[in-house]
């Protein structure tokens, strides 16, 4: 059930009944020095406009299709009606608008996360043939190499390379056979793990609990989101993690479920750990 009415901040429910698309569009290492409070510089302003659909990233992660019906150049971001009538403020750097595929064959493709349009040798742009975001090969993480834009086979970015492997128990828990279950978890294995975050997590500025940052930047893909709405908390960087951003998960989360012990794969150095804290009332 969605809420009626306006919401004033980034998000504050689960959304359904959407496409989804779940793609890394995140800060670059300067972006917050050097582009102001939220990461997008002033230029950026010229790319939106009212009536104009979008993908717009929501507190869970995600991206889904909206249409921008507010432009605010002071507070850098656009008032967003999503196909399910709910409507909400979204940041510039959490809006993309290259995915659509305009009639103008003039029209630029960006960079995901640097949003520029340069594209030459040797960092070029790289569309994802999953979800039609572009990427500078220096940009995306892992860096893309130069094989790539010459090869005729099909390139995904490090996101849909996560999100096109179903994550680790699903496949027991629908009755799959030891064998299938046993060759889930080594595809598992050879995932891309995050090793570094896509902005500096260290010019995040935080409210007194850590909980809420001012720039809307959180887990692996930088995006906005709400602790208490399906998020784990790293042990020992502090940072939230959206649960559809995670590997380790063997169940869906419940809201506001903080009985974890939780270390991202960027302080852990590889896979993430979890441990399940007992309930005691």
């Amino acid at each position: 059930m969605f809420r009626e009415g306006v919401v004033d901040h980034l998000a504050v429910h689960h959304r359904a009944h959407t496409q989804r698309q779940q793609q890394a569009v995140s800060l670059s290492t300067t972006s917050l020095s050097a582009r102001g409070e939220y990461g997008v510089s002033d230029g950026m302003s010229s790319r939106f406009t009212e009536g104009q659909e979008v993908l717009a990233r929501w507190s869970d992660g995600l991206f889904y299709l909206g249409k921008i019906t507010k432009v605010n150049q002071d507070k850098q971001r656009c008032f967003v009606v999503f196909e399910d009538r709910s409507k909400s403020w979204v940041l510039w750097k959490d809006i993309q608008t290259g995915w659509l595929g305009s009639n103008d064959e003039d029209d630029d493709i960006v960079c995901s996360i640097c949003q520029d349009e340069t594209s030459e040798e040797p960092n070029e742009i790289v569309i994802c043939d999953k979800c039609g975001q572009g990427y500078h090969q220096l940009c995306h993480s892992p860096i893309i190499d130069a094989s790539v834009i010459d090869s005729d086979d099909k390139w995904l970015c490090s996101e849909c390379e996560l999100t096109s492997i179903p994550k680790m128990g699903r496949a027991h828990k629908r009755g799959a056979s030891a064998k299938g279950f046993v060759q889930q978890v080594q595809q598992q294995q050879h995932i891309e793990l995050h090793l570094a975050f896509p902005y500096p997590l260290d010019k995040l500025v935080w409210d007194q609990g850590h909980k809420t940052n001012i720039q809307q930047c959180y887990c692996y893909c930088g995006g906005p989101g709400e602790w208490y709405l399906k998020m784990l908390q790293c042990n020992r960087c502090q940072q939230w993690f959206h649960e559809a951003c995670l590997h380790c998960l063997q169940m869906p989360m419940l809201y506001g479920d903080r009985f974890y012990l939780f270390i991202c794969s960027v302080c852990n150095g590889g896979p993430e750990y979890l441990r399940r804290l007992p309930l005691r009332w």
